[in-house]
């Protein structure tokens, strides 16, 4: 059987070109409508903290030896995979809840990187407590509120200026250049420059710091999840999400606003 052959017939891989350069083609995902247990949900949550947390430690060492850069760099990634967890969260909530769940819409969202900043830059407006002494029921009721966060991103609340404020589409786009600038050179105003001419230590230490303090905010919800999601809500506190929402509109609340996770 020939290299192409083997590839296509393990679904993985479409091989082109000679022995001595070839391409690699990702083959189109099959089954991306199946269904996600919760079990798996409630784990992937777990392991993108993990990442999260290795992802911001490597920061601080490239950080220390001042390669701001690159520290921003993984501080970005690190908040990028951060971000999946609302995602994942209202996933698990709508599945366990027996509400219809986009599956495919989710999978795209979860490695596209648009969605991930959309959250990354929405949840700085939103007003975080670290829990770390809260009890069960506050904590389920925070998860509620990332969970909704989810839902914003997954109705691609975004592409509508009614409902968000133009400021934040601008800042969406701004935070995902800034990641590109980070890692490549450009032509900027006719010669080219290298990412630690664009990234200054200002800018790299305040990254690494907003991330750490991401991965600090999720700390005592993520050993929460697999009950939430055992026993999910069907809305999140409508004073959280009237907050949240009237800050992304600019003040105003932007449409008809309601607090069901399962619309």
């Amino acid at each position: 059987m020939s290299t192409v052959a083997k590839g296509r017939a393990a679904g993985a891989i479409e091989v082109q070109g000679s022995r001595s350069q070839l391409c690699y083609t990702p083959i189109m995902k099959q089954n991306a409508d199946r269904s996600m247990p919760v079990a798996v949900i409630a784990k992937g949550v777990v392991e993108v903290h993990a990442n999260a947390v290795d992802l911001i430690e490597e920061a601080g060492v490239l950080s220390a030896r001042e390669r701001w850069a690159r520290a921003f760099a993984l501080a970005h990634f690190a908040r990028e995979e951060l971000a999946k967890i609302p995602l994942l969260l209202i996933a698990g909530v709508r599945a366990t809840s027996g509400a219809p769940v986009a599956w495919p819409i989710v999978r795209k969202f979860l490695n596209d990187h648009k969605p991930k900043w959309q959250i990354a830059v929405s949840d700085l407006v939103r007003e975080r407590e670290y829990l770390h002494e809260a009890d069960q029921a506050r904590l389920r009721e925070e998860l509620s509120v990332v969970a909704y966060l989810g839902k914003l991103v997954l109705a691609e609340t975004f592409k509508d200026n009614v409902f968000v404020e133009q400021l934040w589409h601008d800042n969406v786009n701004r935070w995902g250049r800034r990641r590109e600038q980070s890692l490549y050179v450009e032509e900027v105003n006719g010669t080219f420059k290298k990412p630690r001419d664009r990234i200054p230590p200002g800018t790299a230490l305040n990254a690494v710091s907003r991330s750490r303090m991401t991965v600090r905010y999720y700390e005592p919800l993520i050993p929460e999840v697999a009950a939430f999601l055992a026993n999910a809500p069907t809305t999140a506190p409508l004073s959280s999400v009237m907050t949240f929402r009237m800050r992304l509109s600019g003040g105003g609340v932007g449409g008809t606003v309601n607090n069901s996770l399962l619309d």
